[in-house]
């Protein structure tokens, strides 16, 4: 993500900006992280950084970034912004970094693909990462408090995943076919859950809490290569 700052000064390839507590979590490409305030002005230097800053998940507990070595998670208490970061276990290879965060609005669990043959969770305020195979595995989100883990893998089967065991809880075919490079969204919110199929020009809505039924088939006009979530 390039973002241009208050100065107006060039474009800074691989920093990332996050909306967080009224301020703009600023992650520069060098790993410096600092919180910027309404006018733009750095109001504060965290002490713990994030190198190679990938993607952001706003949460309940706080917003986690993807780093290099792991994740950051900056926290709020009593006016006091903090940091800290939570690891990699030892031995993780460079493509199985996180690239991306998965989870539903206001839950503090998230997930992410770990390179191609498995999910990433982590849950807010915890020490370390949980990991679960699942080979193939294209994208994935969590539902948290309870819920599972989605994934989708590039057969175009969507897994329920217990998030702490990996245990598979559910599944079902969805897709009949997946771009590994550009691979569908899997959206959630609390009851349900949303998959774009750019070829079939529709976005499913599944009920994450019904062995994964498929609720609607949503029409959507043009092909649905990308999908966002907009509002909460």
């Amino acid at each position: 993500m390039c973002i241009r700052d208050s100065a107006g000064t060039d474009p800074e390839p691989g920093a990332l900006l996050a909306p967080f507590e009224g301020f703009l979590v600023h992650a520069h490409a060098d790993g410096t992280v600092e919180l910027l305030d309404a006018e733009g002005g750095s109001a504060e230097e965290l002490d713990q950084g994030c190198a190679a800053p990938r993607d952001s998940a706003l949460t309940r507990s706080g917003l986690v970034l993807a780093c290099d070595d792991g994740a950051l998670e900056v926290t709020e208490s009593d006016g006091e912004v903090s940091a800290e970061p939570v690891p990699y276990p030892d031995g993780t290879d460079d493509g199985d970094r996180a690239e991306s965060l998965g989870h539903r609005p206001f839950a503090t669990t998230v997930a992410a693909p770990a390179g191609d043959d498995g999910v990433w969770v982590l849950e807010g305020g915890s020490e370390g990462w949980n990991r679960h195979y699942l080979p193939d595995t294209v994208a994935a989100t969590a539902i948290g408090e309870g819920g599972p883990v989605l994934a989708l893998t590039g057969d175009g089967r969507l897994h329920a995943l217990d998030p702490e065991t990996g245990e598979e809880r559910a599944s079902t075919d969805l897709l009949a076919d997946v771009d590994p490079e550009h691979p569908p969204v899997v959206e959630a919110d609390a009851g349900r859950t949303y998959v774009n199929d750019a070829e079939e020009g529709l976005v499913y809505e599944i009920d994450h809490d019904d062995d994964l039924r498929v609720a609607r088939e949503l029409e959507t006009g043009p092909a649905p290569h990308l999908m966002v979530r907009t509002g909460y």
